[in-house]
Formats: structure tokens, sequence, C-alpha cells
């Protein structure tokens, strides 16, 4: 599995599987291998054969997704030991879900945990699903939540990991209002049940989850508080989400079968990295691209490339055309920022063909950015 592949997993998690993976005492490294899993299954119809809810994964793919060093024996040793250790517990990990006819079944969501490590060539781990959660694993047709797993990976605690799945839920609405600062405790840290105090919780708990969530995925956090009536203690908890635009978890360049595009290198001899660019869309507009694309990741990281590279192609359009644009940075961020267009594609190719000045490259670039605003 190459690191173009890793980039390209995606969690698709219903809102029902989420909560319940909420309301677990939980690992990091459990919680991390519960999604890679989910990620590798693809329950989108149409996506693979899910007859099955069983995954297999090469040690050295795990350790890619995880960006662990799998190279020296001594790297491979540590990556076994340590996952060893970390998931010893991993089929003790219950959920309670609620039946149809009224009340709850509790069950492992691991059914079976094999890390098979004879093969010293090609060591493997391998992940069975309980089959009494795959109406909640492969049922996208209700509410879910879809993301990168590089999102996560980076994240360190459970109660990091906790906060994004959570936040992510409510991405599309902008905001998560007015919650209960007990039921927020409960549901982000185990932990956070220790500490009773709102100062101690936020502390120890909120605000370095908030820090971790804002600094290693695709979404920026902030959050105020309400006291209880008449009195001075905190009670509620309303955040605010939007896309964090300036960041891309990937390692790819653009173009190489990734719509990461993390390089810092310009793009399309622009003087701007992906990033920057991305930066320059309104926060309003991501939000719609994401509500338009059903919260599916990766029709959201097309409709943005698609919307930039329009942009680019309208600010090539008006240099062949002799417009002289002194600053092309500001004029490019103005274009993403206003939503430029090109008013005169038609007038321009007439003239040329008038006055027999037109090469066919011209003709080419203004015929693609016809095509694509037209999209």
């Amino acid at each position: 599995m190459s690191s173009e592949d890793t980039n390209r997993l995606l969690v698709y998690k219903s809102n029902n599987l989420n909560e319940m993976i909420l309301n677990t005492d939980i690992q990091p490294i459990e919680y991390k291998l519960i999604l890679i899993g989910i990620s590798l299954m693809d329950p989108r119809p149409g996506a693979g054969d899910l007859r099955e809810l069983s995954v297999k994964l090469p040690l050295e793919s795990f350790a890619r997704i995880m960006g662990y060093k799998y190279g020296t024996e001594a790297e491979k040793n540590t990556v076994k030991s340590n996952l060893s250790r970390d998931s010893k517990n991993i089929l003790d990990i219950s959920v309670r879900k609620e039946k149809k006819n009224g009340g709850f079944a509790e069950g492992n969501i691991i059914t079976w945990f094999e890390f098979n490590n004879d093969d010293r060539r090609n060591p493997y781990i391998q992940l069975w699903y309980n089959e009494q959660l795959r109406d909640d694993i492969t049922n996208l047709t209700g509410s879910y939540v879809a993301y990168r797993l590089s999102n996560v990976i980076h994240l360190k605690k459970t109660a990091h990991i906790r906060l994004y799945d959570l936040c992510r839920q409510w991405l599309v609405a902008g905001h998560w209002d007015n919650v209960p600062v007990e039921k927020l405790r409960a549901m982000i840290s185990r932990k956070g049940g220790s500490y009773k105090k709102w100062y101690d919780f936020k502390r120890n708990v909120l605000d370095p989850s908030v820090e971790a969530v804002n600094k290693n995925t695709d979404i920026f956090v902030s959050y105020t508080t309400v006291n209880l009536p008449h009195e001075k203690t905190v009670g509620y908890v309303s955040f605010k989400i939007k896309s964090n635009g300036s960041f891309r978890p990937a390692l790819t360049e653009p173009g190489r079968g990734s719509r990461a595009h993390a390089s810092r290198e310009s793009y399309r001899d622009t003087g701007l990295s992906y990033q920057q660019l991305v930066s320059f869309i309104p926060e309003a507009s991501r939000n719609l691209y994401m509500l338009l694309s059903l919260n599916d990741t990766e029709k959201y990281d097309e409709r943005i490339k698609n919307y930039i590279d329009s942009k680019i192609d309208l600010y090539q359009a008006q240099i062949k055309r002799g417009v002289d644009i002194r600053n092309p940075e500001a004029w490019i961020n103005r274009a993403l920022s206003e939503d430029y267009y090109d008013s005169e594609p038609e007038e321009a190719s007439v003239t040329a063909e008038k006055t027999g000045a037109a090469d066919s490259e011209q003709e080419s670039t203004a015929e693609t950015f016809l095509g694509k605003w037209g999209e």
C-alpha cells in the first residue's frame, strides 16, 4: 500500500455507530484499528464485497497508515511489540445497541482479532466485526459522517478523536449548540468524568482536544460557554465548526492520483501553494461544497479542485488576452474569494477568428474553461 493509497482511505460511519463507539472505554490505537478496518471495507454501495465483515491487512501497510518506521528489523520489532501491547483489550470493547422492539443489547465491536507474526516475511493483522452491527456499518442511507482516515491518525488521545468525530457530524451545519457540560464530559473522555470542575475539565480535556483537532485535521473548532441559570457554573458549550482550508494531511504531489495536494510548491505556476489557494475560498462556499457533496470527502475535494482550476484557467486566459495583471497572487485571491467568471470568452474567440490571430492552443484553453464552467 503506497502513501497515495493511504491518503485515499475514507471512513464512512453511520451516526448510530459513531455514537455507540463514543460510549465505549477505548484506547487510541484500538479506536484507530477499528477506523482503519471500516475504511478498508468501504461500506458505500457498489464499493466492494461485504459478505464478511472482516479485514486483513499486512503489518507493513498498517505501519505505513500509522506513519510508523518499518525499514530495519529493529523498527519492525518495535511496531510488532507496540501493537501487541496496545491492542490486547480490543476484544473487550463492548457497545450498547438499541433493539427494534425496544430495549438494548450489548455486544463487542470486534469479535476476533488476529495478529499473525509467525510468518516473519509477511506478518499481518485481521479483524472480524460483529455481524450484529452490519446495518450500522454498511447502511449509509440515513445520517452518517465521512472523512479521510488520515485526519485521525495523528490524534494521540481518545478524547481528541472523539471530539473530531462529534464535530465532523456538524460540519455542514457549521455549529453544534448548547451541549450540556455533563454530556460533553461523558462523550469525549472517560477520564473526563474525574474532572468534575469545569476549569479542570476545560484545562485537561477540552482545550487540548480542540487544539489537537485544529492542528491535525480538516476542520477548525472554537467554542463559547453559557452559565447555568442564576449560577456562575458553566452549564452548556456551543461549538462553531468550519473547514480548515489550510490543512492537507497527504504527502502526494498534485496530479498523481490524489486530490489531497499537500505540496507546498507552486500549484500550476501560480506562485501559490494548493493550501493557500484553498484558504482563499470563503468558508461559506467551502461549507456549501461539502453540503453538495453529501459529506463525501472525495467529491468535496474534486469540487474544490475544479473551482480552483477554473479560476487559474481564467487568469491564464486574461494573460493571453494581454490584460496587465501586475499582482497575480492578489488577482487569483480575489478571483477565488469573489467568484470571478469569464464574461467575454465568446467575444474573444470571435475577434480572434476575424483577425486570424488566434492559435490553436488559445482556442483549446478557452474551450476547456467554458466546458468546466458549464458543468
